[in-house]
């Protein structure tokens, strides 16, 4: 016999917790249906035995996150700006003329004033219907480049840019999608930023704190280890079934990555648009690699603790110490080409890579961290890629409006679906107060409670 409940969230990450909390606030009862044995989806917090943090998924809350912010104040949780004094390291093996790296960056920064001043005019709502949406999206991001960017320095440097921000390469994602993408985020500027940006602020003692905190208002309404394997779903209400029982509801929340809703048996079938859409989605490719140590010896060295160019197999190494810890970690983020390059390593050979690039950046100290920890997010089985899905060049502006738009019963949240933040945490929780709102308007006045 099914268990009767007013509405089954799959998938325990930030937005689907969020959107569970939301409801039962409102009087509805709730299951969260998680595959995994943690909530937190694309947030991963590893802690190591002596107490290390070490973050292996999403990191930051940006200053402009006004609903994250809210949410860490709600639960008790300090935010602490992420300040790494001190100067980069630039590991760059291409030796250009000093006035041609000048020239560059003049370009660059023309470059990226007009993609944002272009960007601000996508709307979030509907990006699909947005002037010349169609024609936007017959074209890539490198196109756009190659055509606004003449200077090859420069338009190399902004596309390794853009790469960092997408996750993949330029030529594979739509320019319409990364002209909403970008307005979105406050425009490329803020995406990359730290004071002021969307890498202001970290939750001291891990991220996943927002998502462990909510699972415990959750408590016997969360179920870990728990694999939706079909929904069937009329006007009615819908049955969720898992590999042990089933729930017998009366909306649905998915609130997984598209490549995980993919696996979800629907019966019937989704609409063609919103099944296109699902199949059309292409995922970021990342492996993070981070290293603990005893202490921050870059900083006495008056180094950020950040490092990049051509010369470092990693796209990009950032300081992720814990604020007023006196353990120094290093993040070694590889990105898209990077993270491929990397992927054709054997497993052990991985993390070598990784310390001797840190050597190279940091000098021989970094060479015996204390502890190391990795994260392919590619080879996650309920994830399928980070930092998220997007939509290659003509998928947006076809099958768009089924992003967001409920089929019967079943309702879609997750952070690609945010209009705000979309990518962030933020947009995980915009989609979730979203979805929440949704059901609430569907749901009768009659509250049955669990059966």
């Amino acid at each position: 016999m099914a268990t009767t409940v007013d509405v089954a969230v799959v998938g325990a990450g930030l937005a689907g917790l969020a959107t569970a909390r939301l409801l039962k606030r409102e009087g509805r009862s709730v299951v969260v249906l998680e595959a995994r044995e943690r909530v937190g989806g694309r947030i991963e917090t590893h802690r190591f035995d002596d107490g290390a943090v070490a973050e292996l998924g999403a990191t930051w809350v940006g200053g402009r996150h006004r609903r994250t912010q809210a949410l860490a104040a709600e639960l008790g949780l300090p935010l602490v700006r992420d300040e790494a004094a001190g100067e980069p390291v630039v590991v760059d093996e291409q030796h250009e003329p000093r006035g041609g790296r000048l020239l560059a960056r003049i370009e660059q920064r023309a470059a990226t004033m007009l993609l944002e001043r272009r960007a601000r005019t996508v709307a979030l709502d509907a990006p699909w219907a947005s002037r010349g949406a169609a024609q936007l999206d017959e074209r890539t991001l490198e196109a756009w480049l190659r055509r606004n960017v003449p200077r090859e320095g420069a338009r190399r440097g902004l596309a390794g840019l853009l790469e960092g921000v997408f996750a993949a390469e330029p030529s594979r994602v739509s320019l319409l999608y990364a002209l909403f993408y970008l307005h979105a985020g406050g425009g490329l500027r803020e995406l990359v930023a730290s004071h002021g940006g969307a890498q202001e602020f970290r939750v001291p003692g891990g991220v996943d704190r927002l998502c462990t905190s909510l699972a415990e208002e959750l408590h016997e309404d969360l179920l870990l280890g728990t694999t939706v394997t079909a929904v069937r779903h009329g006007g009615g209400g819908a049955t969720v079934e898992t590999e042990a029982e089933s729930f017998a509801v009366r909306r649905v929340v998915v609130a997984v990555p598209p490549a995980v809703a993919t696996a979800i048996r629907f019966d019937p079938e989704l609409p063609q648009e919103r099944a296109q859409l699902l199949a059309g989605l292409d995922h970021g490719d990342v492996t993070k690699i981070v290293a603990v140590y005893p202490s921050a010896f870059w900083r006495s060295r008056g180094l950020s603790g950040s490092a990049w160019g051509g010369g470092l197999d990693p796209s990009l190494v950032v300081d992720l110490s814990e604020p007023g810890e006196a353990r120094g970690v290093l993040a070694a983020y590889y990105i898209s080409r990077a993270a491929r390059s990397l992927r054709a390593l054997a497993p052990e050979e991985r993390t070598r890579n990784a310390l001797d690039a840190l050597v190279r950046a940091f000098g021989p100290e970094a060479a015996s961290p204390l502890h190391t920890a990795a994260r392919d997010w590619t080879e996650e089985r309920w994830t399928g890629g980070c930092w998220g899905a997007f939509p290659p060049p003509g998928v947006l502006s076809r099958h768009g409006e089924a992003l967001r738009a409920p089929v019967g019963p079943v309702h879609w949240a997750g952070s690609e679906t945010g209009r705000e933040g979309c990518g962030y945490l933020e947009g995980a929780l915009e989609s979730a107060a979203r979805a929440a709102a949704e059901v609430a308007a569907t749901l009768a006045p009659e509250r049955p409670g669990r059966g």
